[in-house]
């Protein structure tokens, strides 16, 4: 992991794109570079070794040399698998401490509240209130609809469909809302750069992308 960071460096500071290029190839294959069907944003092995637990060490190199495609996911999966104190203060690893740097911090915690607003925003229509019921799209019938109303949504607007659901509902409501959720996941996905007010879309983010 060290000989990645100072080849980063090098790479960008002296303008060395095959060198750039190459090593930021094998930082951008430790995230995925879409929303998983099977999960949320989450943290690959990849290639690179001596990467430390919670990936601080790559999550810092990854801002300072501008990788900002893979940052959102990067923090994401860093930010929600962490414990509060660890973000703050950092934490000891083989002999090693390992810290965010201050805006990585000031990003991950930031986006702990985005969160649950993002949820908000991406499934106000999905499992509404009693009072909102006309949300529900005509293809939802009458019974499936007064459940919806009773069932609570996870917080987090990129868990995947829980199959609990799928007795509460008529089995072509299924079908429905299924394909909607996963819908929505994908829109979740869109803000996530501005989760962590790295950019207010991706369209931004790889523009902003250092590029040698």
């Amino acid at each position: 992991m060290s000989v990645a960071i100072a080849l980063l460096r090098l790479g960008k500071k002296y303008e060395i794109k095959l060198l750039f290029d190459s090593v930021s190839t094998r930082v951008k294959e430790c995230y995925p570079r879409e929303l998983l069907s099977s999960s949320g944003p989450a943290r690959f092995e990849g290639t690179l070794t001596g990467r430390d637990p919670l990936d601080f060490q790559l999550i810092n190199i990854i801002r300072e040399v501008g990788l900002l495609t893979v940052l959102p996911i990067a923090l994401y999966a860093c930010a929600f698998s962490t414990e509060i104190e660890k973000l703050l203060d950092g934490y000891e690893w083989n002999g090693v401490r390992y810290s965010l740097s201050p805006v990585n911090q000031r990003a991950c915690i930031i986006a702990r509240d985005k969160r649950s607003e993002l949820t908000r925003r991406i499934f106000t229509k999905f499992f509404p209130r009693p009072e909102e019921r006309h949300f529900l799209e005509s293809t939802t019938c009458l019974l499936c609809r007064s459940r919806c109303c009773s069932t609570s949504l996870s917080t987090d607007p990129f868990a995947v469909w829980d199959p609990d659901w799928n007795s509460r509902f008529c089995k072509a409501c299924v079908a429905d809302f299924k394909a909607r959720y996963n819908r929505y996941r994908k829109d979740a996905f869109l803000f996530l750069p501005w989760m962590f007010d790295v950019g207010s879309n991706w369209d931004q983010v790889q523009k902003d992308e250092t590029s040698l």
